[in-house]
């Protein structure tokens, strides 16, 4: 059966002492340092790291197999710069990487950034009127779009609001 690890996983071995967590954790904040990376990343990394040296041991290997980061859910090219230079993996004939990005050769490591939410629902700032989901132009719908390229700016004599388009004084949800 696959191994799957996940949020469950690591909530499972926050509180654990891994074997190796000293080392690592020292690795980590000299990277963090070297890079100028952020503590956001550096708390990533570290559940990633800490799930890979759980995995270690409950395989009861005294390093961890290379092949088996291909079982974090993210940052594992990250993870095995850490582990390498903390000298607790066992590192494959051929170096492996498990980013599906293609990087610049400068780059020590890479990590795979999460793809875009998609976009909900949402209200034009003019009219307020619903944008469907999906669509990835501004906050403004395609009619208040059109009125604005063909109107001037100002204050809408009948509701009152200020910076709209307009025409004859008024705003495309107030003109007759």
């Amino acid at each position: 059966m696959p191994r799957v690890l996940g949020d469950a996983t690591v909530s499972a071995i926050i509180g654990r002492s891994v074997a190796g967590w000293e080392q690592a954790r020292q690795v980590i904040e000299a990277m963090e340092a070297e890079h100028g990376l952020t503590a956001g990343w550096r708390h990533k990394v570290a559940e990633m790291v800490r799930l890979a040296l759980a995995v270690r041991e409950a395989e009861g290997a005294e390093r961890l197999p290379e092949v088996m980061l291909r079982d974090l859910p993210a940052n594992g090219d990250a993870v095995r710069l850490i582990l390498l230079r903390a000298g607790l993996l066992d590192e494959a004939p051929e170096p492996m990487r498990f980013s599906g990005r293609n990087q610049p050769a400068r780059t020590p490591y890479s990590t795979v950034l999460a793809p875009l939410p998609p976009r909900a629902p949402r209200q034009c700032t003019d009219c307020y009127a619903w944008i469907p989901a999906g669509r990835r132009a501004g906050f403004v719908c395609d009619p208040c779009r059109h009125w604005r390229e063909r109107t001037g700016r100002g204050r809408c004599c009948r509701c009152g609001c200020d910076g709209l388009a307009l025409r004859d004084d008024r705003c495309r949800s107030c003109h007759p």
